[in-house]
């Protein structure tokens, strides 16, 4: 019974994530109107709204005017119900699945906008200062290597700088071990995302999503990853 809690609530954070997103990029308040359909706009009833069930249920298709879903909340609700049932949901935690929850509706804007707003990473900055574990002298050197790796960014781009900014927030509550093991797994399932994905157009590719990925398996494999480079403080 509590492992449905914690999926269901995961599912509805994962829901209103993805509402708020869509919201947003269409310059609507997140709280009126209510919940439609985006094709007929009709006011979704109460059971079309219970988090994955209410997509099954409809099979993808609205109640009214038979128009597809967007898959993109029924796999969020998915993605961060399982993340709230593996990553068990108590106070010591809480930080790790508010960074996630975060880091997904980051990567949710990265993905249709292919920019992250400044609310967010604002949020992410807080949440990661919360529990920084790093001396002053530490946290000076990082400040510094940041502008550093901006100023370098805008001679010569090699990755967004709102990516930068991620990767230093998340830098706070971690180590410089747990970065890179961050900064290779997002590289390598960004690779295998090019290998099977045909190249964007525009050459931009949403880096944000597989950040997000990494950290999240950092969080379940990071004990066994760590040590293999422990050197690192």
């Amino acid at each position: 019974m509590l492992i449905i809690i914690e999926f269901m609530l995961g599912a509805s954070f994962g829901s209103f994530i993805t509402a708020i997103v869509t919201r947003q990029l269409r310059g609507e308040s997140i709280i009126f109107p209510r919940s439609h359909c985006d094709s007929c706009q009709k006011q979704l009833q109460v059971r079309d709204l219970i988090p994955v069930l209410g997509y099954l249920s409809l099979r993808g298709k609205c109640r009214f005017c038979h128009a597809s879903i967007a898959k993109a909340s029924f796999i969020a609700e998915l993605l961060v119900g399982t993340i709230f049932v593996v990553q068990a949901v108590s106070l010591p935690n809480f930080l790790s699945l508010a960074t996630v929850l975060i880091l997904i509706y980051l990567s949710l804007f990265d993905i249709k906008r292919k920019q992250v707003p400044s609310a967010g990473l604002i949020l992410l900055f807080v949440v990661c200062v919360i529990c920084h574990q790093h001396t002053l002298p530490q946290l000076l050197i990082a400040i510094g290597c940041y502008a550093v790796i901006q100023l370098i960014n805008r001679w010569q781009t090699f990755l967004g700088n709102g990516d930068i900014d991620i990767f230093f927030c998340l830098w706070l509550p971690l180590s410089i071990a747990h970065l890179l093991w961050i900064l290779c797994i997002s590289c390598v399932i960004a690779l295998g995302y090019l290998i099977v994905a045909p190249w964007p157009a525009d050459n931009k590719i949403p880096f944000v999503p597989f950040i997000t990925a990494a950290y999240i398996i950092m969080l379940h494999f990071g004990t066994y990853l760590v040590p293999l480079i422990s050197q690192f403080p």
